[in-house]
């Protein structure tokens, strides 16, 4: 994670993923583990499942005012 103070708005803080981060996160997507597990769920329940995760994510980025607009969740 990277920090940034943010040049407009003192008050902020701006984070961001670092490349190690990013590489580590794509590497557990891909974990053999975590799909066997997902497969227990239909289709429809892995995409519920995707979108209150979303909604999740969003509002904490919102409540913690963080202007950082996320990639996708991946497709489990």
């Amino acid at each position: 994670m990277r920090k940034t103070q943010d040049l407009d708005r003192k008050n902020l803080v701006r984070v961001s993923i670092t490349e190690k981060g990013q590489q580590a996160y794509d590497k557990s997507t891909r974990r053999k583990s975590i799909r066997k597990i997902m497969s227990s769920l239909s289709e429809e329940e892995r995409q519920q499942l995707r979108s209150c995760l979303e909604k999740l994510r969003n509002k904490a980025f919102k409540e913690l005012t963080v202007e950082y607009k996320p990639p996708p969740l991946p497709q489990f």
